[in-house]
């Protein structure tokens, strides 16, 4: 990659211009940082300084950009282009060189460190040698992938029983607006969701979400405006339509004694959370996910509420997410399950059902 040409791929032959052009550069930069580096380190030393590395045999193709050490010191001591083992062990000075050279042989650690003598150094080669009888005798393990445990807490959905509401749907239209049929009844996406094309019963789902989160935190409808990849394939009057139909459920919910003690509490600084994410562990499962909102309804007491934007009333079946949220959040806020109250709002009927695990 490089400013000037941008983004180039490599091919087999090398026969992209602005790759090789990008590879050149690069490597020069490389080579002007090492240099930079062994010239500030010098010139920092008081007394003397030190250069440890691998010797390189020159070759007649050798690149002096690459080999540059070695050049350098060939250049005070010719000699020293074939490092041959008389030569080993052996400090090289000549007068007026900026180095000396000492040619090392090269050892293993462990006798390094039995060469030092030190008690730390014979545990060290203790149990290198007890390590290598063990790894010499290995048996290779088979590793299976592990299995998914994350679950969502939407998984803990029964079928349940719908319940006939006194209320009418307030919002059919919402049906005809819909793209997809698949996934009716489903409050709000899962992630997996939002790959698909069509809108759906959960895309209208999440875009309620998105506009209650935002009403919570203060933000007016009117002003809020969400991605538009939420409104997936809709055409420009539909997304009107959506939209101001997300607008009048937010004025609706502000409406109810729930809506108004959530933006009181927000405004008294007090506990309120829209959306609040989670991870929580139970039964050798981690469940991961956001509580549409929670708020401090009295000292010490909480009310959980969960949007359902279903086409029917059907309480029962959310029993074991509700009880999965509740769990978490009392784990999380240090209280006991019992200081919770769990409700449901069914958006479309615009009713509450008290669902706590428990009652």
């Amino acid at each position: 990659y490089s400013e000037e040409t941008g983004y180039a791929p490599a091919c087999k032959d090398n026969s992209n211009y602005f790759w090789l052009a990008n590879r050149d550069t690069e490597a020069q930069k490389a080579k002007a940082e090492l240099k930079r580096l062994i010239y500030v380190a010098i010139t920092r030393a008081e007394k003397e300084f030190f250069i440890i590395g691998d010797w390189d045999e020159i070759k007649e193709s050798s690149n002096i950009d690459t080999d540059c050490f070695e050049y350098v010191l060939t250049c005070w001591y010719p000699e020293l282009r074939n490092i041959t083992e008389d030569k080993l062990g052996k400090t090289y000075y000549e007068k007026g060189a900026p180095v000396d050279f000492y040619a090392i042989d090269m050892i293993s650690k462990r006798e390094a460190y039995r060469e030092a003598g030190s008690s730390s150094g014979d545990e060290k080669v203790s149990l290198l040698e007890s390590a290598s009888a063990v790894y010499e005798n290995n048996v290779p393990l088979t590793i299976s992938e592990p299995e998914n445990f994350f679950c969502t807490p939407s998984s803990l959905e029964t079928d349940g029983k719908k319940t006939a509401s006194s209320k009418k749907d307030l919002y059919p239209e919402i049906d005809s607006l819909v793209k997809s049929k698949s996934g009716e009844n489903l409050s709000e996406m899962e992630e997996d969701d939002l790959c698909e094309e069509d809108f759906s019963y959960g895309s209208f789902g999440t875009l309620v979400h998105e506009y209650l989160e935002a009403f919570i935190k203060g933000v007016s409808p009117e002003e809020f405006s969400p991605e538009v990849k939420l409104y997936k394939n809709l055409s420009e009057a539909e997304i009107k339509k959506v939209t101001e139909l997300c607008k009048k459920i937010c004025c609706q919910f502000a409406g109810t004694e729930e809506g108004k003690a959530a933006v009181e509490c927000r405004k008294k600084n007090l506990f309120v959370k829209p959306e609040w994410r989670f991870y929580y562990y139970s039964d050798g499962l981690l469940f991961r996910g956001s509580m549409d909102l929670i708020y401090e309804s009295a000292p010490g007491q909480y009310t959980l509420i969960d949007y359902k934007t279903d086409g029917s009333i059907n309480a029962e079946k959310y029993y074991g997410q509700q009880k999965c949220y509740r769990d978490a959040a009392a784990e999380m806020l240090g209280i006991k399950p019992e200081q919770i109250r769990c409700r449901l709002y069914f958006i479309r009927y615009d009713e509450f059902i008290e669902l706590t695990p428990g009652k």
